[in-house]
């Protein structure tokens, strides 16, 4: 919202229908048809609901509803997954509290739950910002049952899955664009090397690599589904058997694509330059500089304390790390603005931690 590369327009409180409105309003005032690239699985959603509407105004590239409709509900995620021969973690559905019984003989421990249908969770995250987690890490069978309780009461529908065992740089991220006729395809692989919350969060700190197994899983995995348009899709080798296994498939960019840019792999160019019939669609697949690393420098602080804390990360080699990072999740030369809020907001943050009274129930945990 603070880039100077455009302007922004506030979509809080809109509803589906007022939305649409909203776009068609904004597409009757260009000049010629515009490019839609949709950032979140509900609005791919929507897109897709509404494709007879929007497409008078917009252009866009987008797989079958029913494919989409399945990759945004994780229940049938898996299934879809499993039918297109990639292997996923051992997943359990609960209707109620009664199923978790199920979880110590089909599942185990470590496990993760998580909600089962993405967009209900963003949708409510928005409501009540900070409140809603995407992920809870349950160690025991005592924090099953709260946890769960909990993060069904935020979330709907949720999922148990296994904690695939293994460091978090043994996930990776499949980036691709499907062109609109299906004929090209590019892809770009990242590779995480720390996360925050350690072990179960958002990558903070990672790396872009060629790995042959997951790049081809990745495309059989979008030619299978004759997919369109942009996918990120996440694989964690399991460190019982070395397999691949599916962490979750986004119908979507996501966040860490400045990594790909910066690695000679402009996938929202290539999406806009296929929708728009110009040269950067011309079945060339642009080579990837490996090794350049991507931080969040926010994130990456925290998980780099508690890295310290563990005792697997020494300040230097964190000091060197960040030093080493040639493309970032705000800093940008040419575009200061988003940078010095994301500053300000940490900055913001730090100052509520410091003053918070002492008998905060936070500062206690």
């Amino acid at each position: 919202m603070k880039s100077r590369f455009g302007f922004p327009v506030s979509i809080d409180g809109l509803d589906d229908a007022q939305l649409i409105a909203l776009l068609s309003r904004l597409g009757e005032k260009l000049p010629t048809r515009g490019v839609l690239l949709p950032t979140s699985d509900g609005h791919v959603l929507l897109v897709s609901r509404y494709k007879e509407t929007l497409t008078r105004w917009f252009r866009f590239a987008l797989a079958g509803r029913d494919t989409l409709e399945m990759l945004a509900d994780k229940r049938r995620q898996y299934d879809l997954a499993a039918r297109c021969g990639v292997a996923i973690p051992r997943t359990l559905v609960p209707e109620s509290v009664d199923d978790l019984s199920r979880v110590p003989e089909e599942i185990g421990f470590p496990c993760v739950i998580k909600p089962a249908y993405s967009p209900q969770w963003q949708q409510q995250s928005n409501q009540r910002p900070g409140e809603l987690t995407k992920l809870a890490l349950v160690e025991t069978p005592a924090e099953l049952s709260p946890e769960y309780v909990r993060m069904s009461a935020g979330n709907g529908s949720v999922i148990v899955q296994e904690q695939i065992d293994g460091e978090a740089d043994q996930l990776y991220a499949v980036y691709a664009y499907c062109s609109t006729d299906g004929n090209r395809s590019a892809l770009f692989i990242r590779r995480e090397l720390r996360d925050w919350p350690v072990d179960c969060g958002n990558g903070s700190y990672s790396t872009g690599v060629f790995d042959p197994e997951v790049e081809s899983l990745g495309r059989e995995f979008l030619t299978r589904l004759e997919y369109r348009g942009l996918a990120n899709i996440e694989f964690k080798r399991d460190a019982h058997d070395g397999q691949l296994k599916l962490i979750e498939f986004n119908v979507r960019g996501a966040s860490q694509l400045a990594l790909a840019i910066d690695s000679g792999v402009d996938l929202p160019f290539l999406a806009y330059s296929d929708l728009i019939g110009g040269a950067g669609s011309n079945g060339r697949e642009q080579p990837a500089r490996e090794g350049v690393r991507w931080i969040d420098l926010g994130l990456d602080t925290l998980s780099g304390r508690e890295h310290r804390r563990r005792g697997d990360l020494r300040l230097s080699s964190w000091v060197r790390d960040v030093l080493r990072a040639r493309s970032f999740a705000y800093l940008a030369a040419d575009d200061l603005r988003p940078g010095i809020a994301r500053v300000a907001e940490l900055l913001r943050g730090i100052s509520a931690a410091v003053t918070r009274p002492a008998d905060d129930e936070d500062a206690l945990s």
